[in-house]
C-alpha cells in the first residue's frame, strides 16, 4: 500500500508509537488509518481514532459517523466520537463556521490526545491548496510555506502524497470511504481553487503538486533561519522593554520582521502596510495609534510602543491559605482540604484539570503573579510544554488577559487562571492534600461566596 510506504518514509511516526487518526471518514482520512493499520505491527503502533461529527450536514453527518464506526469496528481499532454545535462556536468566537469547526476539531484531538501523536490526513494537494489561498489573500514567506509535516505532537505523514494517488491506493484496497457533499460545491475559496484553478495550473504542469512541495520544503529552511536571525537581531536592538534602537542598521528583512515581533508582544495584528508605514516613522519620526489604545512613536532611529492606559505593575506574592489578592478589584480564593474518599475516584484527573492543585506536589514557594512571555507549562494529556502566552492568546480575549492569576513555585508555572493546571501537580489516588483555587471578580469573601452558591 503506498500510503503506508509514505508514512514509514516519511519519519514522522517512530516504532512503538500511540497515534491517534482524525478520521472524518473521507479518502484521505480513510487512507490514512488503513496505511497505519497495515504499518501497526512492523512499528509496534497503538493505534485509535476520533471523528468529531459536526452536526451541520443533517442526515449525511451522522452517515460520515457510521462510516467511521464500521470501518473502525471493522479493523478492531478504538473510535472516540465527538458531537459539536459549530453554530454556536461561530457565533460565540465571532468566526466564520469553516474557522470555528477547525478550532474545534483541533481543540478536541488535543483533548484525546493524552501524550499520543495526533495523526492528520492533509496531503500534497491540500499543500498546493493551501499555498494558492495565501498567495490569493496576500501573504509573506511564512504563509508560502503552507502547512509543516509536525507541529507539536500533531503530524502529517501524507503531505507528499496526492488526492489522485489516495484514491488509487483506496481503490486498490477495495475500500469505501464517505464524500463531503460541501466539498462538491463553489461555496468556499479552497472547493473553487481545487474544482477551478488547479487543474488549469496542471495543465501546464503535470508535477505541480511536487515542485510546490519542493519549493515549500526550500522555503521553510528559509523561513527557519530567517526567525533565528530576526530573534538574535530583536534581542540587540531591545534596548528597554517595547523599546527597539538600531533597526536602521538592519537588512530590510530583518528590521521588517523585528517590527512585526514587536507588535506581536501587544497582540496587534501585523499587516504588511502597518509595517511599512512603522519602518517609514523610523526615517521621518512620528506617533501611529496602530490599536486601540496601542501606539508606535519614532524619534532619532528609536521605535517604541506605548499604551494609553499602562498596565498596573504586579508584584508576586507569596500564596497565603484564604483570600489572595493582587489585582484590584479581583480575589483569589485558596482552599486546603482533605478528602481520601474523593482522591480515590477513578476520574480523578479529569475532574482536576482546571483549578485543583494536589499541595504536597509544589515545590518550594508558591507565589501569585501576572504570567509572564516565557512562561511555559505541561497540561494534562499533552506530554510536551506549551508556551503560557499562546494558551492566553488563543482562549482568552485581549482585554481579560493583563488580570489573570498566575500560580508559581520553584520549578515553574503550575495553574493558570481559566488555562488548566500542570500534569506535575494534578491530584490523583495518592493525594493526601487537596488545594482549590477559586477566582471572583469582585473582594467577596468565603462566607460570601458559599452564600452565593446556596441560592
Amino acid at each position: 500500500m503506498r500510503a503506508a510506504d509514505v508514512i514509514r518514509a516519511s519519519g514522522l511516526i517512530p516504532a512503538g508509537s500511540c497515534v491517534i487518526t482524525a478520521l472524518s471518514g473521507g479518502a484521505d482520512s480513510t487512507a490514512l488509518l488503513c496505511g497505519l493499520y497495515a504499518l501497526r505491527h512492523e512499528l509496534d503502533l497503538t493505534l485509535c481514532a476520533v471523528h468529531v461529527n459536526h452536526c451541520l450536514r443533517g442526515e449525511e453527518s451522522q452517515r460520515d459517523e457510521q462510516f467511521c464506526k464500521n470501518l473502525c469496528a471493522r479493523l478492531e481499532i478504538p473510535l472516540t466520537v465527538r458531537r459539536v454545535d459549530v453554530f454556536a462556536e461561530a457565533e460565540r468566537t465571532h468566526t466564520s463556521l469553516e474557522l470555528a469547526a477547525r478550532n474545534v476539531r483541533y481543540r478536541i484531538f488535543e483533548e484525546e490526545g493524552h501524550g499520543c501523536l495526533i495523526a492528520t490526513a492533509h496531503t500534497a494537494s491540500d499543500q498546493t491548496e493551501t499555498v494558492l489561498i495565501n498567495l490569493t489573500r496576500g501573504t509573506g514567506l511564512a504563509g508560502l510555506c503552507g502547512i509543516p509535516h509536525r507541529r507539536g505532537n500533531i503530524v502529517r505523514p501524507l503531505l507528499t502524497m496526492t488526492r489522485e494517488e489516495i484514491l488509487q491506493d483506496l481503490s486498490a484496497l477495495g475500500q469505501d470511504y464517505v464524500t463531503d457533499s460541501t466539498n462538491l460545491g463553489d461555496a468556499h475559496t479552497r472547493n473553487r481553487l481545487r474544482r477551478h484553478v488547479v487543474p488549469l495550473l496542471e495543465q501546464e504542469n503535470p508535477a505541480l503538486h511536487r515542485l510546490i512541495g519542493s519549493s515549500v520544503a526550500q522555503l521553510r529552511a528559509e523561513q527557519d533561519y530567517l526567525a533565528e536571525q530576526t530573534e538574535a537581531a530583536y534581542q540587540v536592538c531591545l534596548t528597554a522593554p517595547d523599546t527597539l534602537e538600531g533597526l536602521c542598521d538592519l537588512h530590510m528583512a530583518i528590521r521588517r520582521r523585528c517590527i512585526a515581533r514587536l507588535l506581536e508582544t501587544a497582540d496587534v495584528p501585523r499587516s504588511f502596510a502597518l509595517i511599512t508605514a512603522a519602518e517609514e516613522m523610523l526615517l521621518t519620526d512620528g506617533k501611529r495609534e496602530v490599536a486601540a489604545g496601542v501606539y508606535l512613536t519614532a524619534s532619532n532611529g528609536v521605535l517604541r510602543m506605548t499604551h494609553k492606559e499602562q498596565v498596573q505593575e504586579i508584584s508576586a506574592q507569596k500564596m497565603k491559605i484564604g483570600e489572595n489578592i493582587i489585582f484590584s478589584g479581583k480575589l483569589c480564593l485558596a482552599e486546603l482540604s482533605v478528602d481520601i474518599d474523593l482522591m480515590k475516584n477513578g476520574n480523578v484527573h479529569n475532574k482536576f484539570t482546571n483549578n485543583k492543585l494536589d499541595y504536597d506536589k509544589i515545590i518550594g514557594v508558591a507565589v501569585f503573579r501576572r504570567y509572564r512571555r516565557n512562561d511555559r507549562i505541561s497540561l494534562p494529556g499533552r506530554g510536551f510544554t506549551a508556551s503560557v502566552r499562546k494558551l492566553v492568546q488563543e482562549k482568552i480575549p485581549v482585554p481579560e488577559r493583563g488580570m489573570l492569576h498566575c500560580l508559581a513555585d520553584d520549578a515553574g508555572v503550575i495553574w493558570i487562571e481559566r488555562i488548566g493546571t500542570a500534569q506535575r501537580v494534578l491530584p490523583d489516588e495518592n493525594t493526601v492534600r487537596l488545594l482549590t483555587l477559586t477566582v471572583t471578580a469582585d473582594h467577596k469573601t468565603r462566607s460570601e461566596l458559599i452564600d452565593t452558591e446556596k441560592k
